[in-house]
């Protein structure tokens, strides 16, 4: 379907009736579309419209939507691990990680209909913040996808080796050197064997785009100007690169773990008035930094993806500068580190705008929904004595702003639609922001 078909939702919750008003039937409500989904016209009935969305039809107030697309941001629920997915106003994608198994993949199926093996998608950018297997090693099913293409692939520039006592390359003293940009130049049997996977899948997804860019990221690069459209801004505040844009070198502080996470590459998009922080995996020693470099004025958010999926590893100095009022964890059941963490959670309440009554935190890992195996399921799967949960609701946040206003939320419920994947067909726990 054409672009210009489309069109999106105005309020922050539009509701669609079975029938229209004037059609003397049954106007019941068929499903709850959250600020900036999409539908598709098809009439008018009086002041209603017959429209498309996803999942079904019903009507809708005509003044109820507009051509006018949103700033969308989801966090997806891939367990232990991160995955973010922005569509910028001008129909482009970007893909912040991408949890350590398929579910991320399993969610781009489903949200591009790509079950349909005609359908395509491209990805304009995938950023992967650092190497570590719950941010990377879902990337490797949606690069080695035929149905997908990437424009741009963009990390940290630390890659794992084998044989190596600091499996990320040269280090001396607290510096470190061994900077890369297209690693699929790396000698492969120098690299450790699960980075050495994601390289390949590079390669592939390389092969269907051979205009393909690899490069990393650091606070030299100032901005993806390819997304400079429609007021939107994705600039690059990190990691901090200690050397210079010719010859990058980063910190190293603690172990090789606590660099690779504390070098994540950071983002900010910004819209209009609307903020929104990323940084990965950082941790405190890392924050500090970023504090010396950065006033509060740069690191002001509205909307923060809190590090390192809930770790107690944070500092509250960071928080403050930050005031979020929408504080997204990404974080699961296994494995089980804790998180998120009960001092995080409190903290992200505490350094809140003040000015804001109800600041909302939503965690991926509580939004999910499971219900308990029926007997006779347990019987189909010979698990009996066993207590088993099917999830029945993914823990998927949704964040809209069009710079003006801001919108977070996440469904509950049961759905009152046939198709049970279909988001609409649910509750909404929603609150909206006046910038």
């Amino acid at each position: 379907m054409p672009a210009s078909d489309y069109r999106f939702t105005t309020k922050k919750l539009t509701m669609v009736k079975k029938n229209s008003k004037i059609s003397g039937k049954s106007t019941a409500t068929v499903a709850r579309l959250l600020m900036g989904e999409w539908l598709m016209p098809l009439k008018e009935e009086g002041d209603e419209s017959l429209v498309l969305f996803r999942g079904g039809r019903g009507y809708v107030k005509s003044s109820e939507f507009s051509k006018k697309r949103l700033l969308e941001v989801y966090f997806i629920d891939v367990g232990q691990g991160d995955c973010i997915l922005v569509q910028t106003p001008d129909d482009k994608r970007i893909l912040i990680d991408g949890g350590p198994d398929d579910k991320a993949h399993s969610f781009l199926k489903w949200k591009y209909n790509l079950t349909k093996e005609s359908n395509k998608i491209n990805f304009d950018a995938i950023i992967m913040t650092h190497a570590d297997k719950d941010h990377a090693n879902g990337l490797i099913p949606i690069l080695k996808d035929p149905q997908i293409t990437v424009d741009r692939f963009y990390h940290n520039g630390i890659c794992r080796f084998k044989n190596k006592k600091f499996p990320i390359g040269s280090v001396r003293g607290k510096i470190l050197n061994g900077i890369f940009d297209d690693v699929t130049k790396i000698d492969s049997k120098k690299l450790a064997p699960g980075y050495n996977r994601l390289v390949l899948a590079i390669k592939n997804a390389k092969k269907r785009n051979p205009g393909m860019i690899i490069h990393h990221l650091d606070h030299y690069s100032e901005q993806l100007k390819e997304f400079n459209n429609h007021g939107l801004k994705v600039k690059v505040l990190g990691p901090l690169n200690v050397g210079s844009k010719k010859k990058p070198k980063l910190r190293f502080i603690g172990g090789a773990r606590e660099t690779i996470n504390g070098n994540s590459v950071s983002i900010k998009l910004e819209i209009g008035k609307a903020k929104l922080l990323l940084c990965g995996d950082m941790n405190e020693a890392f924050e500090d930094k970023f504090l010396e470099k950065y006033d509060e004025k740069i690191l002001r958010a509205h909307v923060f993806k809190a590090n390192h999926h809930g770790s107690q590893d944070f500092g509250t100095g960071f928080l403050d500068a930050i005031k979020p009022c929408i504080s997204v964890v990404s974080s699961g059941d296994a494995p089980d580190y804790g998180h998120p963490r009960a001092v995080l959670l409190g903290s992200l309440g505490k350094y809140a705008p003040k000015n804001i009554e109800r600041p909302l935190l939503f965690c991926t890992e509580v939004a999910a929904t499971f219900k308990g195996v029926s007997k006779s399921q347990l019987k189909q799967m010979n698990s009996k004595g066993k207590v088993l949960y099917e999830k029945t609701i993914q823990g998927i946040i949704h964040i809209r702003t069009d710079g003006k206003s801001l919108i977070g939320g996440r469904v509950f419920g049961t759905s009152k639609l046939p198709k049970k994947e279909n988001p609409n067909g649910y509750n909404w726990d929603y609150e909206k922001f006046e910038l």
